[in-house]
């Protein structure tokens, strides 16, 4: 029996739209994570808070062949006030949530827990006790608006026609 010609090209159309597969699903694994980061140093550009801890809240859930669905989560965790550089006044402890304007948390004060951690407490009542500890914005609240949504969607949209490109380009040399 010969080779049947039929045959042939159905195996390179199915190899080209595995390929095409591929490229697709790289390309929006690499822009997801691209456009994730880029969003969060824009936050962090305007709060002060380490870019460690902003990651420490997202995850990525990433693509394969089959299922062709990104999902960027932020867990709803707020921050304790000695992330955001607090000091000791006489009034209280002043921090710095958001660039630029450092606020005084009137009647706070430190305390030293065992593991080595400085926490920012303030007292609920005129007593010693209860205690409750100061924490500062969620950034979940923050990144999930709509705007920050919006513009999360546009970074990913701008680099994604590239992305595809340049994996399209590497799967079907």
């Amino acid at each position: 029996m010969g080779i049947n010609p039929v045959r042939q090209v159905r195996n390179v159309f199915k190899s080209i739209d595995r390929d095409i597969k591929k490229a697709t699903a790289s390309a929006l694994n690499k822009t997801a994570k691209s456009a994730l980061s880029h969003t969060l140093k824009e936050f962090k550009g305007k709060y002060n808070i380490k870019l460690k801890d902003l990651r420490s809240i997202t995850t990525i859930s990433k693509v394969d062949r089959s299922n062709f669905t990104i999902t960027i989560k932020f867990e709803d965790k707020r921050f304790g006030l000695e992330k955001f550089q607090p000091t000791q006044r006489k009034k209280g402890i002043a921090a710095t949530v958001k660039k630029g304007n450092r606020h005084v948390y009137k009647g706070s004060f430190f305390v030293n827990i065992k593991s080595n951690k400085t926490l920012v407490f303030k007292r609920e009542t005129k007593s010693r006790l209860p205690i409750k500890r100061m924490v500062g914005m969620s950034p979940a609240r923050i990144l999930t608006t709509d705007e920050s949504i919006d513009k999360m969607s546009d970074d990913f949209y701008a680099m994604y026609q590239t992305n595809f490109s340049r994996a399209l380009e590497y799967y079907l040399k």
